[in-house]
């Protein structure tokens, strides 16, 4: 597809083969590429699931996630649900998660608003003065303003493959370098990721909540409540001066959004998530419409063999917060997961409409 491969560049890149360029804030670093996507960039909520589950096996050689997708918020309130939590774990089990805060100006995409997250915004530097780019999500989430800072996410340059998806559907976002130009808060969240793998890197024993705080302290002010505590900068050594961010976290609030508890059933799952959350899982970039067609979301996928008990045990999802009577078989069934509840109806090209994946953002335009 090239969405991983231009962020990996943007991350770790090094030396650009044949020219005196190179890419990548934290070149040093080991990149470990974790296929979530299919060669045309499409991603279900199993395989996130799975992927971030790998990772969570690894995290004694891993230190930073980068999550540059995300999805709408599953309910009218933001709260927890098993793409979150996901990421929570993630970083419970040692992990710094960075994660994009979404291309909707005026809310903050799944997992980007999940409480311990690094949320990253959008900054935009093409002009003299830094501001916060247009689409680039903001919110508060149950008393936490989101994004946590901003980082550079319009008309970056990097690398992807000459033959990849997003090269050849958008030959004008190529320069005469070589190298592709990009915007969208993936981008963002990839500078990020770079600086938390030098701080890293100079800090290893940090723990997650250092990363985080320290990167939130490093940043520069921008007059702009979007920007969280500013622009992103190296982080040279640890302080909690701006805190990890979550000290105003209301459980309360949070526990409004959440797709668990008394009285919610099979049914109020399906008819309040199947079309609006499942069906706009996307990368936190823009790309054209013509590619997230009805018919590459079947039924198919979603078969009662990948819902099965034995996969969400209490013993992953721990007693206390995922407990098995609230995921328990019966809730996952086959009548749950069927053809007719995943039908190319609920997948239809509506979703997938050009003003959010527009080829404006990927234009050769620019220096």
């Amino acid at each position: 597809f090239g969405h991983g491969t231009f962020m990996a560049n943007l991350i770790a890149g090094g030396k650009v083969p044949g020219s005196r360029h190179a890419l990548g804030v934290a070149p040093g670093a080991r990149v470990h590429v974790v296929k979530v996507a299919d060669n045309e960039g499409n991603a279900s909520l199993f395989s996130l699931l799975v992927g971030l589950n790998w990772v969570a096996a690894r995290a004694d050689t891993m230190s930073v996630a980068n999550l540059a997708f995300g999805t709408d918020r599953p309910m009218d309130a933001y709260g927890p649900d098993p793409l979150n939590v996901a990421t929570e774990w993630l970083r419970a089990a040692g992990v710094t998660v960075v994660v994009a805060a979404g291309n909707t100006s005026g809310e903050v995409s799944d997992p980007g608003f999940a409480p311990g997250a690094l949320t990253v915004g959008a900054a935009d530097l093409t002009s003299r003065h830094a501001s916060v780019a247009d689409f680039s999500g903001a919110g508060i989430v149950a008393g936490i303003q989101k994004p946590d800072l901003v980082a550079s996410g319009v008309s970056l340059l990097s690398l992807v493959a000459p033959d990849s998806l997003i090269a050849t559907q958008h030959p004008e976002s190529r320069t005469n370098s070589g190298l592709y130009r990009g915007s969208g808060t993936s981008e963002a969240t990839a500078v990020v990721t770079g600086l938390a793998a030098l701080f890293v890197a100079a800090h290893p024993d940090a723990s997650t909540t250092d990363v985080k705080s320290s990167l939130r302290a490093a940043a520069s002010g921008l007059d702009d409540e979007r920007a969280g505590q500013g622009l992103a900068r190296a982080a040279g050594a640890v302080s909690d001066r701006a805190g990890d961010g979550e000290e105003g976290f209301n459980p309360d609030v949070w526990m409004t959004g959440a797709l668990v508890g008394d009285g919610f059933t099979t049914a109020d799952w399906m008819a309040d998530l199947g079309a609006s959350w499942f069906g706009d899982a996307q990368v936190a970039a823009d790309w054209s419409s013509a590619r997230w067609s009805s018919a590459r979301w079947s039924s198919a996928r979603w078969s009662a063999a990948d819902w099965s008990s034995t996969r969400w045990r209490s013993a992953r999802w721990s007693t206390t917060d995922w407990a098995s009577a609230k995921w328990r078989s019966a809730r996952w069934s086959s009548s749950s997961w069927t053809s007719a509840r995943w039908s190319s109806t609920r997948w239809r090209s509506a979703r997938w409409s050009s003003a959010r994946w527009s080829s404006v953002r990927w234009s050769g335009a620019g220096s």
